[in-house]
């Protein structure tokens, strides 16, 4: 009963949760990260990063990063959110982007931010809203569009459909504002990143919320605003070039004109002069003109890098183009973009001040020394051939003599302006080169699936919870049954008889089902009852015990009063009595006498007078009104009852009983009081130790195993009587074999032999789990 209650109640309980538990719902999105570099296709491939697995944690650390759920939160609508109350006011739909009307507020105090502002609709026109401030509570009638002065802030609200609907009127709404760094450390907190495979490198974002379709929208947004931010940062390197190139064409381009306009006008002033021998006595030096004004190029670019590079903080250094192949600072340069860029994704975690980024700082610093030095050196080197160089052309122009001085300057300046016009070529070729891979930028992350809206919760679990109910409120049932039979003191089981007493188990006689006023004779009332069957067991099992001829002496005690030894011993006379043997029932018990009131007969003479010598057995001897069951009250209550029962006269009496009656059936006192049954106990043939279930202390069960090991009443044997009520209940099912008695399969031990009498080799029935569990427990005992 205790299980199916429980179980009822766990279920309810467990409905009860999953009608108010709020609903979380999933949204998850897949990217997978390409390897595919469309800089390298351009000649470019210097300025793209080689990122492995190590790169691509941090970038999955980027999309927790304040920077990004900024933008998110700056996307979507999350500082205000819009919530319906239920009926029992447990619980609050939340309407994203489903309220019937929008709220827009300017806050005047920060207190309003996170409480409820309840606004009910009254009609089409009106509403009342009310929140609490520090104050006091607001409370005011408005139109929709009309401005809303609180004490905590100015707005109005806006209708959102063009007529409300039957269920916009019933239940309340409420708003609530939150502030932006709340909502980004709620996304921040809601927001998990999952590397699928580190082969694919392919990775999952998920977003927990109450809101189906919230989950969706920021997913997506997310992996939207990581895509963006992606291809911002490789522009912003590009960028960072072109606007470099920029700066030197710019520059070459003021210098050239300046050139052009010489050539000009010595061209008007002189007239082009266009010898052959004037070129091949000017080819000698041609080469080297060449490389001076290369070199002289080279530290132009070199002496305006330095300038800008002083001058200017870049996030991206742009490379330095020299045609002069010896000195290479573009490396230098690489590596410095590298570190920046890693100071770059570090700062998104962490301050300025943090370990790595100072660490990072002193080797860009170092790098930039060293790049500084490696200029420095360069233009030494570039100086220093520049002027060997002027010097050998010189003395080559020198022996040019008899050609007229300004045709070979014409030339000479000519040849430069070739140069230059190459040099100028070159830089528009690699800025057009940087700008098309800008206009080609793609992120290196691919979004594989988008999320979508959940059709059902992720939490609660309702299979899962519901069979928690039911596994609960069973392991609760079991559990309560086993504790109630821990606390119980009293002998509620079979098995616990079985196996902690030493004596036989002679039988068990199930409840009586009639509430009897004192022990009387049941079994011939109704002879099929089950209680009728159960003696008759112990009758066959007395048969089994001792089967040699004779009359039998059955002697019954207990160890307090109430536990059933004259229940029993009335009623295992009638059921012998029923086998046409002539018993007699003899009332030992001379301190408390019940029989002479169960028969209603004399009890001026019995065992007491018989005992004292003042009258005879015959004399005692009354009827019991039942065919061959005769009585012997126990008689006035004697001053020394324990001394006559141990005199040789009440030897004499049972003697003599027995060879009148087939069978002499002893009432005793309780041996737990007085010791007057022991000495009848020990010669009797068939000494019964009476237990009730749920009612006899656990440790009677001890004081009949003593009488056994310090009395030597090695006959002993135990009958457990009213079992079946109360607590005992758990272990007795009648006819579904774990029942006891006639026809119940149970077999009894006596000494070391097992499966004697009348149910000997019975085969053992199946036990209820309960049985199972007492069984295990009282093994262990």
């Amino acid at each position: 009963l205790w299980i199916i209650v429980l179980t009822i109640i766990t279920i309810i309980i467990s409905l009860v949760y999953l009608r108010y538990a709020p609903k979380i719902y999933e949204s998850n999105a897949t990217m997978l990260f390409s390897t595919e570099k469309k800089a390298q296709i351009l000649g470019v491939e210097k300025i793209a990063v080689e990122q492995d697995n190590a790169a691509i944690n941090r970038e999955i650390q980027l999309f927790k990063s304040r920077l990004l759920v900024e933008r998110i939160v700056d996307s979507l609508p999350l500082e205000m959110s819009y919530f319906k109350e239920g009926k029992t006011k447990f619980i609050s739909e939340e309407l994203y982007k489903n309220c019937p009307f929008e709220l827009k507020m300017d806050v005047k105090d920060l207190d309003i931010l996170r409480v409820p502002i309840y606004i009910n609709i009254i009609d089409e026109e009106k509403f009342s809203i009310n929140h609490i401030y520090k104050d006091g509570e607001f409370e005011r009638i408005y139109r929709f569009g009309q401005d809303i002065y609180s004490p905590s802030f100015k707005g109005v609200v806006i209708k959102k459909v063009p007529k409300f609907q039957k269920q916009d009127f019933r239940g309340v709404f409420y708003v609530r504002k939150y502030d932006k760094s709340f909502v980004i450390a709620d996304v921040i907190n809601k927001v998990s990143i999952e590397p699928l495979d580190f082969k694919t490198k392919s990775f999952k974002i998920s977003y927990k919320d109450k809101s189906a379709v919230k989950t969706r929208d920021i997913t997506n947004m997310m992996v939207r605003v990581f895509v963006e931010y992606d291809m911002e940062k490789k522009r912003e390197g590009f960028e960072n070039v072109i606007s470099f190139l920029n700066v030197q064409i710019g520059q070459f381009e003021e210098g050239n004109t300046a050139f052009e306009d010489s050539i000009s006008a010595l061209r008007v002033q002189f007239g082009y002069m266009d010898k052959n021998e004037l070129q091949t006595m000017s080819s000698e030096v041609s080469s080297t003109n060449i490389i001076i004004r290369m070199l002289t190029q080279d530290i132009l670019s070199i002496k305006s890098f330095k300038k800008i590079f002083k001058d200017t903080e870049f996030s991206s250094i742009p490379l330095v183009a020299l045609q002069e192949k010896d000195i290479d600072v573009n490396d230098l340069i690489t590596r410095i973009n590298v570190l920046k860029n890693e100071r770059n994704l570090v700062l998104l975690d962490v301050t300025p001040d943090h370990p790595k980024v100072r660490l990072l700082d002193k080797q860009i610093q170092d790098f930039k020394e060293e790049l500084n030095n490696n200029l420095d050196n360069g233009l030494v080197v570039l100086e220093g051939r520049l002027k060997q160089l002027s010097s050998e052309s010189a003395e080559k122009l020198a022996k040019i003599y008899g050609l007229p001085q300004v045709e070979s300057d014409f030339n000479r300046l000519n040849k430069i302006k070739d140069s230059k016009d190459k040099f100028y070529l070159n830089l528009i070729d690699q800025r057009a080169n940087y700008m098309i891979a800008n206009a080609g930028v793609v992120s290196d992350y691919v979004i594989l699936q988008n999320g979508t809206t959940p059709n059902s919760p992720i939490s609660p679990k309702v299979t899962m919870i519901r069979l928690a109910g039911i596994l609960s409120g069973i392991l609760l049932g079991l559990l309560l049954v086993i504790i109630r039979y821990l606390l119980h003191k009293t002998i509620i089981s079979v098995q616990e008889v079985q196996y902690k007493s030493k004596a036989p188990l002679l039988g068990v006689i199930p409840s009586y089902e009639e509430k009897l006023v004192r022990s009387q004779i049941v079994v011939t009332k109704d002879p099929k009852s089950t209680i009728s069957e159960a003696y008759r067991g112990i009758r066959s099992n007395l048969q089994f015990m001792n089967n040699s001829p004779g009359p039998k002496v059955i002697a019954t005690t207990s160890t307090i009063p109430g536990e059933g030894k004259t229940f029993t011993g009335l009623n295992l006379a009638a059921i012998i009595s029923l086998l046409d043997k002539k018993v007699v029932i003899v009332d030992c018990d001379l301190r408390k006498p019940r029989i002479n009131k169960i028969f209603d007969c004399d009890n001026s003479v019995g065992v007491s007078t018989i005992l004292s010598n003042q009258s005879g057995e015959d004399e005692c001897i009354y009827s019991s009104g039942i065919k061959n069951i005769d009585i012997i009250p126990s008689g006035p209550v004697p001053p020394n009852p324990s001394e006559l029962i141990l005199s040789e006269r009440m030897d004499k009496m049972v003697e003599y009983l027995k060879t009148k009656y087939d069978y002499v059936v002893i009432d005793t006192p309780p041996i737990g009081l007085v010791t007057d049954s022991l000495e009848i106990l020990r010669k009797a043939d068939f000494p019964i130790y009476v237990l009730r279930a749920a009612y006899s202390n656990r440790t009677f069960i001890i004081n009949a195993n003593k009488l056994i090991d310090d009395n030597k009443i090695e006959k002993l044997s135990v009958i457990l009587n009213d079992f079946g009520r109360g607590a005992s209940s758990y272990g007795y099912y009648y006819g579904s074999g774990s029942g006891y008695g006639y026809g119940y399969g149970y077999s009894y031990n006596y000494g070391n032999q097992k499966g004697y009498g009348y149910y000997g080799g019975s085969e053992k029935k199946k036990q209820s789990l309960i049985q199972k569990i007492f069984t295990k427990i009282f093994t262990k005992g």
